[in-house]
């Protein structure tokens, strides 16, 4: 009858690493940059790509890692789908 006091629930540790903030502010940053892509020229993809990979080599949080690796796949496809509807466009006779 004689124990320490003891809070309840207990508190809860939380890893500081897998709710990092600037982890989320990047990942939204990211995302951001890619919508404008095609009003910049493509710029701003090239920002956010490296942004992506600079955080997917940094973050520790395995969900932050699916989410950059999933922005970097994603890029990639759709540069790969634009230079195949350019070389098309190009392609064919009624284009100019």
């Amino acid at each position: 009858m004689n124990r320490p006091y003891e809070p309840y629930p207990p508190p809860v540790i939380q890893d500081p690493s897998k709710n990092d903030c600037t982890t989320c502010a990047r990942s939204h940053m990211s995302c951001t940059l890619c919508t404008q892509f095609l009003a910049t020229g493509g710029l701003t993809g090239l920002v956010a790509i490296i942004l992506d990979y600079s955080s997917a080599a940094t973050t520790s949080a395995r969900r932050s890692r699916i989410n950059f690796t999933w922005q970097i796949r994603t890029f990639w496809w759709a540069l790969l789908g634009h230079v195949i509807g350019f070389l098309r466009f190009c392609g064919s006779e009624s284009a100019f």
